[in-house]
This record gives structure tokens, C-alpha cells and sequence, in this order.
């Protein structure tokens, strides 16, 4: 097959470079590379004179481009291609600028969580020794009466008892 025969028209092809940005962002970004890297070198070079009648555009109506056109074409294409990655380098910071302030909210966050946590715990294990530090304090003053009055019911009887061997004696 000779260049330019059967093959998509070049006209057809450089206007799907043309089409509008779409809300899909990087998605269609990729998708015009794609397109792009499909062009041959063949469409963009003019075909000669004899095949003038047979070489026009049917859908766009234009002429076959010329060696100096095809050129201007490759430039403007190579020239949208570096905005296209110029402009996903710049999403991409942007991206990853907003996703590292996100990370750093959730890392305050999650700290903020852990200290009101730690927080609580201690104030629960704080009034948990108290409580238990009062229950001591009630029974050992429970046993502080009972050993005075074992002690006072046994010196009552040493004293009667010392009182009968003197009285006895």
C-alpha cells in the first residue's frame, strides 16, 4: 500500500487533536497522546500533484497539507503534547500537595484522638485508686476499732484478773 492510500485522511485525524478538554482530566489527557501517537509520518506529508483529484478531503473539505504544513502541524501537536504534560506535572503536584495536608490532617487528628484516649484512661485509673484507696482507708479503719476493742476487752480481763490474784493473795 502506498503512503496515504486507505489510510485515515490526515485532516480527520488532527481534528481529533482538536477536541475539547473533557471533565475526565488526565483520563482524556492520555487518551489525546494516544491518539497522537498514532499518526504516521504519512499523513501529515502531502501527497504530489497527480493524485490531486483523488487526495481532497471529503469531510473537511481541505487540501492536502504541504511539506512546510505537515511541519507546522508536527510542531503544533509536539507543542500541545508539552502543555498536556506540562499541565498533568502541575495536576500531579497539586495532587500530591493536597493529599499531603490531608495526610497531615489525619496524623493531628488521629494524635488529638490518642491524647483525649489517654486522657480519659488515666482520669478512669486515677479515680478507680482513689476509690479503692478510700476502701482501704475504711477498712483499715475498721480493723484499727476492732484490734482497740480486742485489746481494751483483754485488758479489761488482765486487770481483773491481776486484781483477783491480788485481792486473793
Amino acid at each position: 500500500m502506498a503512503p496515504g492510500e486507505d489510510d485515515q485522511p490526515a485532516a480527520n485525524r488532527i481534528s481529533l487533536m482538536r477536541r475539547p478538554i473533557n471533565s475526565l482530566g488526565s483520563a482524556g489527557t492520555v487518551n489525546r497522546i494516544q491518539r497522537l501517537s498514532r499518526l504516521s509520518p504519512q499523513s501529515f506529508i502531502g501527497r504530489s500533484r497527480r493524485d490531486s483529484k483523488t487526495s481532497r478531503l471529503g469531510t473537511l473539505g481541505e487540501k492536502d497539507l504541504s511539506g512546510i504544513d505537515a511541519v507546522r502541524k508536527i510542531v503544533e501537536t509536539e507543542g500541545q503534547a508539552r502543555r498536556i504534560v506540562d499541565e498533568a506535572k502541575v495536576r500531579a503536584q497539586q495532587i500530591i500537595a493536597q493529599t499531603s495536608q490531608e495526610a497531615e490532617m489525619l496524623r493531628q487528628e488521629a494524635l488529638s484522638s490518642a491524647q483525649k484516649q489517654r486522657e480519659e484512661i488515666l482520669g478512669m485509673a486515677k479515680e478507680k485508686a482513689e476509690a479503692e484507696a478510700r476502701q482501704s482507708d475504711v477498712e483499715t479503719e475498721q480493723l484499727l476499732k476492732n484490734y482497740r476493742k480486742l485489746a481494751e476487752a483483754r485488758k479489761d480481763d488482765a486487770v481483773s484478773k491481776a486484781l483477783e490474784l491480788i485481792l486473793s493473795g
